[in-house]
C-alpha cells in the first residue's frame, strides 16, 4: 500500500519536512501504510507482510521511530503510528 501525503498528515504526527523522502522510500513508504491501515503491527507480522530482508525492515522501523513518526509500544515489540 502506498501512503499519500494527506494520509500523513491525517494521522498525529507532523512530517512535514520529512514527508517527501518518506513516501520516496519504499520500505518507509510499505511500513506508514501497514500501520495506518492494521493501526498498529507487531515486528513479526510486519516482516511476515512486507517481504523485505529483516535488517531493512529493522533500520527502517528505528529510523522512523527517531524521527517521532512511529512508537513502539510493548514487548514485543508493537509498533504504532504516533
Amino acid at each position: 500500500m502506498n501512503v499519500e501525503k494527506t494520509e500523513l498528515k491525517k494521522s498525529n504526527f507532523s512530517v512535514e519536512e520529512y514527508t517527501d523522502e518518506i513516501l520516496k522510500d519504499p520500505v518507509k513508504n510499505a511500513i506508514i501504510g501497514l500501520l495506518y491501515e492494521k493501526g498498529g503491527c507487531f515486528f513479526g507480522d510486519i516482516i511476515q507482510e512486507l517481504k523485505f530482508p529483516y535488517d531493512l525492515i529493522l533500520q527502517n522501523l528505528l529510523e522512523l521511530k527517531n524521527l517521532g513518526i512511529i512508537s513502539k509500544k510493548s514487548e514485543p515489540s508493537h509498533f504504532v503510528l504516533n
